[in-house]
């Protein structure tokens, strides 16, 4: 056995196997899109919704073991930012410092970068390296299908960046010794110190400490994922769950729901405020990068909204399965997809201000880049929203196509009762009472007056910075209308043609014809003054990025006879 790690690096220079200068560090590669927003930073995306997707593969299974399985990838990660613990051949002779970038080989002889872990002295005998490349062939964890083909090979050398000459030997079991930093339960359990307890100027995080407050639990979201795993209640300080007469289905839906809306909701509300918080305004240069954590944040909050599974454009947005992907079936129940490509108004906004934010902090605009963060902070509520009224729909109407299927009702009832703790603290923040309305109609094994959930929440949506038009209706896309009673807040629903009564008891006389014209005539000024103002403030404002609302365009229904809004969810978390 070699007896230093310098003299098998004597050896490797004697046989010309010394470090190219590209191997495994082209940091100025072009990063890939994602639903057309540009990455300027690294390991954005994290992989989370590939732990989510095996995730939710055993709790589909349905059975006591399936669900040990489940609950492990949930706890330990499988896919998320792996990192490897390597034994070293001998001890370290030069110290290593937390961030160094190193690279070393694959099963396959292909290069990899990586990042060591700690500091790590002389005479250390293990080095931790967490891979640079956000890659599925190196995915261990709690994975009960190992991928280590994109992992360090079994036994090699570690080579070191800017120090050609420098080979550090050492091996490991692949599918011992790597493992994951990040899993859905730590979004949860790491919530306290990263957003709570703790000394950067945007500590606490007030949104997190609300939801804190209202559940009086620092980890109030594994809580509730914890107790559907368990079959078991909550014991928050309010809004508690009741799981313990839902079989597995339902049970499955609550925790694949939760680590969405609860977890990986709050995460990304944190990175685009920590975003903002730490951007440099001072005369920084873009040049010295003195922005690039902001950026990095920001960057992994998009990441996290649209997941890995997401492609590079909106095209390709049908694998997604956080947020987006919820935004997006959402708009087809609602009447809010927009109609040239039928994306989601909410994402097709959402990614605009992203882009529009990412050059803010790039260009040390934190002030404007703080305006677009809170926009995008009040439609992450949208489709939460969207999903609440849904499902108090189903829950009160009980359409028999829901009642045939197996355990249906339960699902139902347990998908009502994890969005609405998704929501209830910020509609506690507007109105205590509304918000005890929305829990005491979509509380776990209670009916729902639909009419009472709409009512609560539409009265919140000034002061949640929605407005109705981004939450919509329920629509009948085959009827091409809404669900009577079920339309958005405002809008009056004419029929056949007709002046709805409730205009036609008012018009004071008036003949359809003339409320007609008044009503055109209306519109027309409307738009002749939105655009006079608009143009006013965008001069008066020096083109600087505005929070504005795209039009809600008319969508095109399906030619299916299949009633979107009464359709049953395929059982994904969003």
């Amino acid at each position: 056995m070699l007896k230093s790690a310098s003299c098998l690096s004597l050896l490797l220079l004697l046989a010309g196997a010394s470090l190219p200068a590209s191997f495994g560090f082209s940091a100025d590669k072009e990063r890939p899109k994602i639903l057309g927003y540009q990455p300027l930073s690294p390991l954005v995306l994290s992989n989370l919704d590939l732990d989510h997707f095996e995730m939710g593969r055993h709790l589909k299974e349905g059975s006591e073991e399936s669900f040990v399985k489940a609950k492990r990838v949930y706890e330990e990660g499988a896919h998320t930012k792996p990192f490897a613990i390597l034994t070293l051949l001998a001890p370290l002779e030069i110290e290593l410092k937390n961030g160094d970038l190193v690279a070393g080989e694959t099963p396959n002889q292909d290069t990899i970068a990586g990042t060591v872990i700690g500091d790590h002295p002389i005479g250390s005998m293990q080095l931790a390296i967490i891979y640079n490349a956000s890659t599925r062939d190196c995915s261990v964890g709690a994975s009960w299908n190992p991928q280590t083909q994109g992992c360090f090979k079994p036994a090699g050398s570690i080579f070191l960046k800017d120090r050609e000459g420098i080979a550090i030997p050492y091996n490991y079991d692949p599918e011992e010794d790597n493992q994951n930093r990040m899993s859905l339960q730590k979004l949860s359990t790491h919530a306290k110190h990263q957003m709570y307890v703790c000394n950067d100027e945007d500590c606490p995080f007030r949104l997190y400490a609300r939801y804190v407050e209202y559940y009086g639990n620092f980890t109030y979201a594994d809580h509730w994922i914890q107790a559907a795993f368990n079959g078991g209640r909550t014991d928050l300080a309010d809004s508690n769950g009741n799981f313990e007469h839902y079989g597995f289905e339902a049970r499955a839906d609550i925790i694949s729901k939760a680590a969405i809306f609860l977890n990986l909701w709050m995460s990304i509300q944190f990175q685009l405020d920590h975003a903002v918080a730490s951007c440099d305004s001072s005369t920084c240069e873009v040049k010295d990068h003195c922005n690039d954590e902001s950026v990095h944040s920001w960057d992994l909050a998009v990441g996290w909204y649209a997941g890995s599974l997401a492609g590079p454009d909106i095209i390709s947005s049908e694998d997604s399965r956080f947020l987006h992907h919820l935004a997006e079936k959402r708009c087809i129940s609602f009447n809010t997809c927009d109609g040239l490509h039928g994306q989601s108004l909410v994402n097709k906004e959402m990614f605009d201000l992203f882009s529009a934010g990412q050059e803010l902090l790039t260009l040390s605009k934190c002030s404007d880049a703080n305006e677009i963060k809170d926009r995008i902070s009040r439609l992450m509520l949208v489709p939460l929203i969207q999903d609440a009224l849904w499902h108090a729909h189903i829950n009160d109407v009980k359409p028999e196509a829901i009642l045939k299927e197996k355990h249906a009702a339960q699902k139902i009832s347990a998908g009502a009762a994890t969005v609405a703790a998704a929501i209830l603290p910020m509609i506690d923040s507007c109105d205590p009472q509304a918000a005890y309305s929305v829990y005491d109609n979509l509380r776990t094994g209670h009916d729902a007056s639909f009419e009472t959930v709409k009512l609560a929440l539409e009265s919140t949506y000034e002061c949640l910075g929605i407005k109705c038009e981004d939450v919509g209706g329920l629509y009948m896309g085959n009827r091409d209308e809404y669900i009577e009673g079920a339309e958005p807040c405002g809008h009056l629903q004419a029929s056949n043609g007709d002046v709805p009564a409730t205009i036609e008891q008012e018009n004071h006389g008036f003949s359809k014809l003339d409320v007609t014209l008044i009503v055109i005539c209306s519109i027309l000024g409307a738009i002749v003054l939105f655009g006079t103002s608009y143009l006013a403030s965008a001069y008066v404002k020096n083109h600087k990025v505005m929070n504005h609302l795209p039009p809600l365009e008319a969508f095109e229904a399906s030619e299916s006879a299949e009633d979107p809004a009464l359709k049953v969810d395929d059982g994904e978390a969003a």
